[in-house]
């Protein structure tokens, strides 16, 4: 067990922080959410403790006291909950399954034929993790709805500083100072770099997932109200994501961006078709602003950097074709779990046995028709309900929906922090306007 150089700092504040108001510990978890390659323990080589899981892990054992003592209890949304049983009654699928012909993904990247491993536990259990966090985390909000804002607040700060770390990256590695060490000290870190220019991550395994971070939370925050972000400080912190977007030269950025303006375009038309007005919803003049100084920041990135050119551009054009490398692994792999999904539709493969290079053909391979078809249910049904509510509200809309069809597209890693404390935020804000 080696203590790292955030560990150093977090592990005593935790501590500190678990005598005192408990919404302190849920700041923190939610401040370091988006920290997912950071660590503050790593356990030899197999496994890092991520800042999130620590104090998400502190903020569940604080809250299960304060239920105990006032018996405050709120249930969990009925469709995610039948989303965890299926998964979990899954796991027998591996031992039931006797057949040779089928193959999958497994989750050290090998093909192979399915069998029951460590990793149908491991991933259970990370998964059983968030959902307890997302559980305790729901019933906070639900008692204390005004913190809901506070925390979005929160999850800005974050972003700018991880969009900072990441500018600060990029200068790391030009003096050849240390970033890795300090901020990025999980076992899967890994540098992705070039002569003269190194891909963006931040704190993130890479850059993939630092677009995964940040491109919810730019369609979260175009819709925030004044309370919660002024106008310039919107603007500004737009910019900031799609700066660091940029230099991430990551597909997925771009194509949460292409899925968030369909979506503005979409929800825009179904109001037009109703003939319905509704102010909270407008997003005003700040959209074309933004899309055009957008367009702006990228050319004069690609021109100023030709590396980012190639990156970006072909790179992204060649991975939508299949025609580069991974492109093709990518729908070679998500070609077999289909097929391993039709041969098991019902339970599939078992919970955490394939891992493809997306969250749809994962899940739907392990967890079959039925748990995939659940899961998408209670997607459209948040998504869909959040909508009307506020300008907080159709915020987060925006987010669970872009974060997901980045997730089905090319992430196939559901378990960080964030997208738990959304959920939570999202159903109590549904709950409290019934």
């Amino acid at each position: 067990m080696e203590i790292q150089i955030i560990g150093y700092f977090l592990i005593p504040l935790g501590i500190f922080l678990f005598f005192k108001d408990i919404k302190y510990i849920l700041y923190l978890t939610i401040f370091f959410s988006g920290f997912t390659s950071s660590s503050i323990v790593n356990f030899g080589s197999n496994f890092s403790l991520q800042p999130s899981y620590y104090l998400g892990t502190l903020f569940i054992i604080k809250s299960f006291f304060l239920i105990y003592n006032k018996k405050l209890l709120i249930k969990p949304d009925k469709f995610l909950f039948a989303f965890i049983i299926i998964s979990i009654l899954s796991i027998i699928m591996p031992t039931l399954i006797n057949s040779k012909d089928v193959l999958i993904m497994n989750q050290d990247s090998l093909i192979s034929n399915i069998s029951f491993t460590s990793s149908n536990i491991t991933q259970l259990m990370y998964l059983i993790l968030c959902f307890i966090v997302y559980l305790c985390i729901k019933n906070y909000f639900y008692h204390n709805p005004a913190e809901i804002e506070q925390c979005v607040k929160i999850l800005i700060y974050s972003t700018v500083a991880i969009c900072i770390l990441g500018f600060y990256q990029e200068f790391a590695f030009i003096k050849h100072l240390e970033f890795d060490k300090i901020f990025r000290s999980g076992i899967h870190g890994n540098t992705q770099g070039g002569i003269g220019f190194i891909r963006v991550y931040s704190v993130t395994q890479e850059p993939s997932m630092l677009a995964y971070f940040l491109i919810p939370m730019l369609a979260l925050s175009i819709s925030l109200g004044k309370n919660t972000l002024d106008i310039t400080h919107k603007v500004v912190f737009i910019l900031l994501i799609i700066l660091t977007a940029i230099l991430s030269t990551s597909t997925t950025f771009f194509v949460g961006l292409a899925a968030l303006i369909l979506k503005i375009i979409f929800d825009k038309l179904l109001l037009l078709i109703k003939n319905i007005t509704d102010e909270k919803e407008k997003i005003g003049y700040i959209l074309p602003i933004i899309f055009f100084l957008f367009i702006l920041l990228l050319i004069v990135v690609i021109n100023l950097n030709p590396i980012i050119k190639d990156s970006l551009i072909t790179g992204s054009y060649d991975k939508f074709l299949g025609n580069n490398v991974s492109g093709k692994e990518r729908s070679s792999i998500f070609r077999l779990h289909i097929n391993a999904a039709l041969n098991y539709p019902f339970l599939g493969v078992g919970f955490g046995t394939a891992r493809s290079k997306d969250l749809f053909s994962t899940w739907l391979c392990n967890t079959g028709f039925i748990g995939m078809g659940i899961f998408i249910f209670y997607l459209y049904k948040i998504i869909t309900k959040l909508k009307t509510i506020s300008k907080l509200s159709y915020g987060l809309s925006n987010y669970i929906f872009v974060l997901f069809i980045c997730a089905f597209t090319s992430v196939p890693e559901p378990y960080n922090l964030f997208i738990w404390i959304i959920f939570a935020a999202a159903e109590t804000l549904i709950c409290k306007k019934q």
